[in-house]
């Protein structure tokens, strides 16, 4: 739905950037004034969708996918995970609680990635990257508390 938004923005953009482009070529020179004209706009509309997905990636979609940490969906539904990590790490749910406290809220499907602590796989559906397992990773302390939780590939 964003998307669409911002194809709209896009256009919205790029028609006037064309009619100045061309007025501005136009005063420059007469020769190929309407292909100067869509080259520039095309790379300008190149720019402006790297601009606009790289927004859509790192502040809207996270706001926009995130919902509330639900101890029954964690368990019953492992693809919509990735939407309650965010509001697990930021609300600091899980710092200072011991390993069997997590256990016994996250569950038991966890694996030991790292020494010290345990992951939870957290995949984002829409990421196609095969390469990338996206984790949420809790590290312990040396007395078995939560110190630090992090979410990324491994």
């Amino acid at each position: 739905m964003i998307l669409i938004y911002f194809i709209i923005l896009q256009i919205i953009l790029c028609i006037p950037l064309f009619y100045t482009i061309k007025k501005q070529v136009y005063s420059l020179t007469n020769s190929y004034i309407v292909l100067k004209s869509i080259l520039t706009t095309l790379v300008f509309s190149i720019i402006l969708t790297l601009i606009f997905s790289q927004v859509n990636k790192s502040i809207i979609s996270p706001i926009w996918r995130s919902k509330s940490f639900s101890k029954y969906e964690w368990s019953q539904d492992p693809s919509s995970r990735y939407r309650m990590v965010n509001d697990l790490i930021k609300g600091k749910k899980l710092i200072h609680k011991s390993k069997a406290q997590i256990i016994e809220m996250l569950g038991s499907d966890f694996t030991s990635c790292l020494p010290n602590s345990i992951c939870y796989w957290a995949q984002d559906p829409t990421v196609f990257l095969l390469l990338d397992d996206f984790k949420l990773i809790i590290q312990f302390d040396k007395n078995g508390k939560a110190l630090k939780v992090e979410y990324f590939p491994i």
